[in-house]
């Protein structure tokens, strides 16, 4: 696959479901971004901070996202993808922190997050600074990831992928059923 590269590790699919369980009997969906942060930037003893990493670091989306000239506004407050270095302590005891843990060994990570791509849904054309990993947990076969000119459809098999999202990509879901990755932004990798 072309600006996408399987890696040399994966996790059980039944493990990943699990932990989906788990984080969902916890939370739900950020109603904005249909994301939930599994690291977040508030301290180290935050509770409730699943939803601090939900959505766009620089626009703001939702009802309000458009100002009166009808464009994306911004946020007030900038923040840095390195800022969300600790992981939700609600999910401490779930699948989701060892692979946050392996993940880490290899690499400098920014934000970690479930995002749900829900059915007949498609994401803007954009670019990120970073690139970004991807585990799909749920899909289905019109669920897609778009990076330049070619389509790829990432199966739910517990591979795992990197994306060169810094290139000009979306995400769309043409299914009838959720498309549900864990993504998680790449800084750098470790020495």
């Amino acid at each position: 696959m072309r600006n996408i590269t399987k890696l040399d590790f994966s996790f059980e699919l039944a493990q990943l479901l699990e932990g989906l369980d788990q984080v969902l009997r916890i939370c739900d969906w950020h109603p904005d971004h249909s994301q939930i942060g599994l690291t977040h930037a508030l301290g180290p003893d935050a509770q409730g901070a699943w939803h601090d990493a939900a959505g766009s670091l620089v626009y703001t989306w939702g009802e309000d996202a458009f100002d009166g000239d009808g464009q994306l506004k911004r946020r007030t407050v900038k923040r840095r993808e390195s800022e969300f270095v600790t992981f939700v302590p609600e999910f401490e005891h779930t699948i989701w922190r060892t692979i946050y843990d392996q993940l880490s060994a290899r690499y400098q990570l920014g934000r970690v997050r479930l995002m749900q791509s829900k059915p007949k849904t498609c994401l803007s054309w954009h670019t990120d600074r970073e690139q970004r990993i991807h585990i799909p947990v749920i899909t289905n076969p019109g669920a897609r990831l778009v990076i330049e000119d070619d389509a790829h459809h990432l199966p739910a098999d517990g591979s795992v992928y990197l994306a060169d999202t810094t290139l000009y990509h979306t995400a769309f879901n043409s299914g009838l059923e959720p498309r549900i990755h864990m993504v998680a932004c790449v800084l750098g990798t470790v020495a």
